[in-house]
């Protein structure tokens, strides 16, 4: 019998470079909700975001995603954007609509279908950010570390540097 998890581990190893994070989890653990409808890409994230210290749900869709804030607070929400039921760009709206000015939960797409010039829709949308798939790790963790220790906006990923830092 093939053990799944232990598969998609390595996978993620051999892919992703994911060696370094998991020897070395981040100091700013995060409490992440991944909305996808596919069930690869949920496992995936949700093993690298674990092993990375972070509390992680999953759910697959835009309905399941207003279900789980509804009773619990996400400090990120990684959103896919192209979902049955319920797309990331509704889900992301009514999020903001229950959040009525409250503290605001930090949005970030993940997309493989998206364009930059298209921006605007995101944040019309009350989506912060947002990462194109495929994407690097290291992204996301460069990101996550930026949000646990700021308030502030942070810049899109395409828009960091090698080494992280936002470029000029």
């Amino acid at each position: 019998m093939i053990d799944e998890a232990a598969v998609l581990e390595q996978f993620c190893v051999m892919v992703f470079n994911v060696a370094d994070s998991i020897e070395q989890p981040s100091k700013h653990c995060l409490k992440i909700l991944v909305v996808d409808d596919d069930d690869l890409n949920r496992r995936m994230m949700r093993l690298l975001l674990v092993r990375d210290c972070h509390d992680v749900q999953v759910v697959a869709n835009g309905i399941e995603a207003l279900d789980a804030v509804k009773d619990q607070k996400f400090d990120v929400i990684f959103m896919d954007l192209q979902m049955p039921l319920m797309d990331g760009f509704e889900a992301s709206r009514q999020i903001r609509e229950r959040e009525n000015g409250s503290i605001r939960t930090y949005i970030v797409a993940l997309t493989a279908s998206y364009l930059p010039e298209e921006g605007h829709l995101l944040f019309e949308a009350g989506i912060d950010n947002y990462i194109a798939k495929p994407f690097e790790v290291e992204h996301v963790q460069k990101l996550l570390g930026i949000i646990a220790r700021s308030d502030h906006f942070v810049p899109p990923v395409e828009h960091f540097s090698v080494e992280g830092a936002p470029a000029n």
